[in-house]
């Protein structure tokens, strides 16, 4: 390869690097923002202002706040899903793996703000593709009734009551009520068919721990918030 060649693929690779620097950077400060503001009182300056760029740093990258923020749903949505399916995997009982991702989903929730402030703001907007509970429930619930071990039932309407009771969830903890997490397990699994006694019995189980690695942005914002 000669010299100029290099040169220019350096100079390609680092362009392109610089953009997905970029792009993270706008999606992180959007994230921020809706967050702290909700989607509807969130303005472009906000967002330009928390990333400390131009207005037409912005537009290179997004047509409209609306594009970022179904970005910055996926990128949060991507985020705990990292932290969960590691663990989820390993438990081979749909039932105990539904009720386990239940309360990760309340205590990530819970433990980190951004996580609460964005999802309960977003609302109804943060249904459907892209949510976490639409990303992680629907291969449970499909392996739960494949096996027999929910009740026959269709797997989108499964999936739109675990997105809207979670919804309901997360609004109550915004406005600083408290939830029964186990109560809430055992509800949703009596609805798939599991007996009210193994049901109780399923969500009062010890729930194994989760790890947040510190460089995710629900950690250093959790540490921001902080200092």
């Amino acid at each position: 390869m000669s010299p100029l060649k290099r040169c220019i693929d350096h100079r390609t690779l680092v362009a392109k690097k610089r953009r997905v620097q970029m792009r993270k950077r706008l999606i992180e400060a959007a994230t921020l923002v809706f967050a702290e503001r909700g989607p509807e009182a969130t303005l472009i300056d906000h967002i330009i202002h928390e990333a400390g760029v131009s207005r037409g740093s912005f537009y290179n990258y997004f047509r409209s706040i609306d594009e970022l923020l179904e970005e910055a749903k996926f990128n949060l949505a991507e985020e705990i899903i990292s932290v969960v399916s590691s663990t989820a995997s390993k438990e081979t009982d749909p039932a105990v793996a539904l009720s386990y991702g239940l309360n990760w989903f309340i205590r990530i929730a819970m433990e980190y703000p951004l996580y609460l402030d964005f999802t309960a703001k977003l609302g109804t907007r943060g249904l459907g593709q892209g949510s976490m509970m639409r990303e992680t429930t629907p291969p449970i619930i499909r392996m739960g009734i494949e096996s027999g071990r929910f009740c026959a039932m269709s797997e989108q309407t499964a999936a739109d009551i675990l997105e809207t009771t979670g919804l309901a969830i997360l609004r109550r903890l915004l406005a600083g009520e408290t939830v029964d997490l186990p109560s809430y397990a055992a509800a949703i699994l009596r609805m798939l068919g599991i007996t009210p006694e193994e049901a109780a019995e399923i969500a009062a189980r010890p729930v194994p721990d989760i790890t947040v690695p510190d460089d995710l942005l629900i950690a250093r914002s959790a540490e921001r918030s902080t200092t």
